[in-house]
């Protein structure tokens, strides 16, 4: 028998005296006459080094009194006790604290009974999120509840239970810690669907610890622990008296629903208001859990019907910024696709211009002086006219870019799409980067032919203007057969 199981059996029975139980303490108290001290039930118990005794003696502490043993001895060697009929209060203090923890569980507690867990439930602290919290309870012999989270059952079935949360429940519990950063929770004790008993007996004093955390998560603003106030389409308090309330089957699931409905990192925002306006249809400024109760399902119907409106509005004006966008980019191809031809026009103008009639007739009278001169200026209007169009398809690389990022900003603008096929990148993917791939080669080319042509025509012009670089005129003579 481990440690917690013998301690569990011998204070079993002795229920009833206990004065005071805390999370770390539980104190049996027994007023008696210092003749029956060989009736204290407890005597037993202290063998356990993790127990204290202390004695009162007409409501004063004897200090120097630790057990039984030394209460007896105190008044001799014979059983003179047995005749003191003076007032004895004796308590004993077990020190939860150090008692063995057989479960290896750092989030370990045990109560007396479910009463004393109620009692103490704000009490509690979580040392480690990853473990579940164990509630044992002496006074049961069968599992209470369990949420993932949370397990309450009897101290045996503890001792052998799997004491990790599941990943899955704490990538849930992670994400609503993300979402709502001003709420942010120290443990899984705050939050919501830690207190879901799935497949659990439906205790009542659990279910609006879970529906006090979730309310924490949805109002606006906490003015004590039993008010609440939200704000929608109008301003509601919800406050919870002292009184025991009796919640239905199937309450907890609703807020566990619910719970789930918000707890979504794309979307929390939009649907937190739209829970907020359907709480403040339902409920008055000055609500009661009972109002709540007899309105939680239809919030529940409403605030789904609202949320499915709200997604077909969405998926409307999504589609129409969808088409809007997509005529966008088409329109942008087809600037990009003026802007090509602009440059093959441009480069064809000047090819043409090559083979005008001027340069060929200037071209038979090559040793006449005047000719030469009129040569020369025609030769160097043709660099400056190349030149200016060297520089124009430079520029047009800027109209380029500032069509793209234009369009960038429209994109991330007109809705800040995150779906993958409708980014930027996507997009642009699709519909631009074939006629940017024919723009950049056409561009290059004609930039490359252009610089060809000013080299050619500034050599012929230094040809054609100092003698001793008679070459290029001399081949332009035999070419063309002079």
């Amino acid at each position: 028998m481990t440690v917690l199981s013998e301690l569990s059996e011998k204070i079993k029975p002795y229920y009833e005296f206990i004065s005071d139980e805390t999370e770390n303490f539980l104190v049996f108290k027994f007023s008696l006459k210092v003749k029956e001290i060989d009736r204290v039930p407890l005597s037993k118990i202290e063998i356990f080094d993790f127990c204290e005794v202390k004695f009162f003696l007409d409501e004063e502490c004897m200090e120097h009194i630790h057990c039984l043993d030394d209460m007896r001895s105190s008044y001799g060697d014979s059983e003179e006790y047995l005749e003191v009929s003076d007032k004895l209060e004796i308590e004993f203090h077990l020190n939860k604290q150090i008692i063995p923890n057989e479960t290896h569980n750092p989030n370990f507690f045990f109560f007396s009974s479910l009463k004393a867990f109620k009692q103490n439930m704000k009490f509690l602290r979580v040392k480690d999120n990853t473990k579940k919290l164990f509630i044992g309870i002496l006074d049961r012999d069968s599992d209470i509840f369990d949420s993932g989270f949370i397990k309450i059952s009897s101290l045996d079935n503890l001792l052998s239970q799997e004491h990790n949360i599941k990943d899955n429940l704490i990538d849930e519990f992670n994400k609503i810690n993300e979402i709502f950063v001003g709420r942010r929770f120290d443990d899984f004790l705050k939050f919501p669907n830690a207190w879901f008993g799935r497949n659990s007996r439906n205790l009542d004093f659990i279910v609006e610890k879970q529906l006090k955390s979730f309310l924490t998560i949805i109002c606006n603003r906490v003015d004590s622990p039993n008010q609440f106030l939200i704000r929608g389409y109008k301003t509601i308090t919800l406050k919870f008296s002292d009184d025991t309330i009796e919640y239905p089957n199937h309450f907890n699931n609703i807020i566990y629903n619910l719970t789930n409905f918000i707890n979504d990192r794309e979307k929390s925002h939009d649907k937190l208001v739209i829970l907020r306006n359907t709480f403040s249809i339902y409920l008055d400024i000055n609500s009661t859990p009972i109002i709540l109760i007899e309105n939680l399902s239809e919030i529940e119907h409403s605030v789904n019907y609202n949320f499915n409106l709200y997604v077909q509005d969405k998926i409307k004006l999504f589609l129409e910024q969808k088409n809007k966008l997509i005529q966008e980019y088409i329109t942008t191809t087809r600037k990009i696709e003026d802007i090509t031809n602009s440059i093959i026009n441009q480069f064809r103008a000047v090819a043409l211009s090559l083979l005008g009639t001027i340069f060929l007739s200037l071209l038979t009278n090559l040793n006449n002086a005047k000719t030469s001169s009129l040569i020369n200026v025609v030769l160097l209007s043709y660099i400056l006219y190349f030149i200016v169009n060297f520089v124009i398809i430079k520029k047009q690389e800027e109209q380029k870019i500032a069509l793209l990022n234009s369009l960038e900003s429209f994109t991330k603008e007109i809705g800040s799409f995150e779906e993958s096929d409708m980014s930027f990148e996507t997009l642009k993917q699709t519909y631009l980067d074939e006629f940017l791939s024919i723009y950049d080669k056409t561009r290059a080319m004609v930039l490359k032919g252009l610089v060809g042509l000013i080299i050619i025509f500034m050599i012929l012009y230094l040809s054609n203007r100092i003698d001793f670089l008679s070459y290029p005129k001399s081949a332009i003579k035999w070419l063309i057969g002079y």
